[in-house]
């Protein structure tokens, strides 16, 4: 009876709701043709940057993580000064590991963090985490022990930060920059790759070069930055706000967010709508796996399985071994930089498109031409013999292009999606199980690639999985996902319940 009783509550609340849509559609219809129509593309970005601003700490913490997940898992060689005293294969194993266990640890905490702390506090955690971490990497360079301490501590920071900047991105941002902000997210973790690997691949070609130090450099100016953006630029969502009561904090925070001076109709449709949302949310069973949330949490699994298999230590390191044959003796090892910059450069492509086209159109266009492309790539290796070939360059260019077209495409997504995905009672563990599955299989597959032996056969083998497995996923996804194309955050969590 109770759970009748609560869905006939919703349904009347909608009802009221959409009777109260219709008119402020049409008040918004005008209020648009008086104020917005001359608005450029250029211009709207620039009135709602305040909406990017208040996520910028997070973000600059995340660039962080993507420098850690670089150092990890996208390189072939191991020629630091800090290898050099180590010769346990097992806590090399764990070294590579560390950061993806305390990254699961982290998004528990942060699944309790972030329904009950503001944002700028949790920014404030993470930065406070990543200090010491960044200070262990450039005092303790030679130390792996010390090393394997800081990756521990840059995990737990990510795992707590994560979930708070997507859902802080996600209740701040317009529908319209949406797509843009997340993938903004994505594009900025890949530039800490890039980074990061480039540094790798700076220290293989001198064996004498320390920038494990110059790593912990940057690590730490950047997170400082973080901690400045946070003091001067943050603003709390308006969701959160609504849901501790704080109504008329909120008001304030949404005018500010949105570059305004009073309530117009459209702020008063959108505030009405987040009221609704978080009423019903707040209403609702706070188990993730109750009101069809398990199918949800389902898809969203999936998606972040489609991600890593593209993304994990024994692909990267496959195609890493593939782009190194561009090069001559004296430059393989800059193959980890070239990959990873060409990930980092086709993420630049979704910043601008996914407000654009629909997000079902990426996720198709990306992962069928992926699979396609690393299909082309492990039979190609399977069946011509390059000891005598001059066209092992084609091994080469496939692997880039597989990273561009992964890029456009699934790499976004994934944070997208998670962020549109949930309820605001819901989201917070429904996001900590969803990446603890994702960090346990990256666990897996560096405890796959620390297997001997590591022949060409399991190479090609894990390339032909790894197809197998993509396609089957994209394919289920295109069936299962909705379209959430420039639909508000409570239209997205029904979409997903359907």
């Amino acid at each position: 009876m109770a759970q009748s009783d609560q869905k006939q509550h919703i349904d009347s609340s909608n009802t009221v709701f959409h009777t109260q849509q219709q008119v402020y559609h049409q008040q918004i219809i005008i209020e648009n043709a008086v104020r917005d129509v001359d608005l450029s593309y250029c211009e709207f970005h620039q009135k709602n940057k305040p909406q990017s601003n208040s996520v910028a700490g997070g973000i600059l913490l995340l660039f962080v993580s993507g420098m850690h997940i670089g150092w990890g898992i996208w390189r072939i060689l191991l020629t630091e000064p800090w290898t050099f005293n180590v010769s346990d294969v097992g806590m090399v194993q764990f070294l590579f590991m560390s950061w993806f266990v305390f990254a699961v640890v982290g998004s528990v905490v942060g699944a309790v963090l972030v329904t009950r702390v503001t944002k700028k506090s949790i920014y404030y955690i993470g930065g406070a985490l990543l200090v010491p971490s960044s200070i262990i990497f450039i005092a303790l360079s030679k130390e792996y022990r010390a090393i394997i301490a800081a990756r521990c501590l840059a995990g737990f920071a990510h795992g707590i930060v994560y979930s708070a900047t997507i859902t802080h991105a996600t209740e701040n941002v317009v529908k319209e920059t949406r797509g843009m902000l997340l993938s903004s997210i994505n594009c900025v973790m890949f530039s800490g790759v890039f980074v990061s690997s480039t540094l790798v691949a700076t220290v293989s070609s001198d064996y004498t070069a320390d920038m494990t130090g110059v790593f912990g450099i940057i690590a730490l100016a950047v997170t400082v930055l973080a901690v400045v953006c946070t003091i001067f630029l943050t603003y709390e969502s308006v969701p959160f706000l609504l849901r501790r009561g704080n109504e008329s904090e909120a008001i304030i925070n949404l005018l500010k967010l949105r570059n305004e001076s009073f309530m117009t109709p459209k702020l008063t449709h959108d505030l009405e709508e987040m009221k609704l949302m978080v009423g019903q949310d707040v209403r609702e069973n706070a188990n993730i796996l109750a009101d069809g949330n398990a199918s949800v949490t389902g898809k969203m699994i999936t998606l972040r399985v489609l991600a890593v298999m593209t993304n994990n230590f024994m692909i990267n390191y496959t195609l890493i071994s593939m782009v190194a044959l561009l090069f001559d003796l004296d430059n393989y090892h800059m193959a980890p930089a070239v990959l990873s910059g060409s990930r980092f450069i086709g993420s630049l492509v979704p910043v601008f498109s996914t407000d654009f086209f629909k997000r079902k159109s990426h996720l198709a266009v990306s992962s069928v031409t992926s699979g396609s492309l690393l299909l082309v790539l492990a039979i190609i290796v399977e069946t011509v013999s390059f000891a005598s070939s001059s066209s092992y360059w084609i091994l080469g260019v496939l692997s880039i292009a597989f990273q561009l077209f992964v890029s456009i495409g699934i790499d976004p997504l994934q944070h997208l999606l998670l962020s549109e995905a949930f309820s605001t009672s819901k989201k917070a563990w429904s996001m900590a199980l969803v990446t603890s599955v994702e960090y346990c299989l990256q666990i897996l597959f560096v405890g796959l690639l620390f297997l001997p032996p590591m022949t060409a056969l399991r190479l090609n083998v894990l390339r032909f999985i790894t197809v197998g497995i993509m396609l089957v996923l994209a394919l289920f996804l295109q069936l299962a996902l909705p379209e959430t194309f420039k639909k508000s955050i409570k239209e997205t969590r029904d979409l997903f319940r359907k």
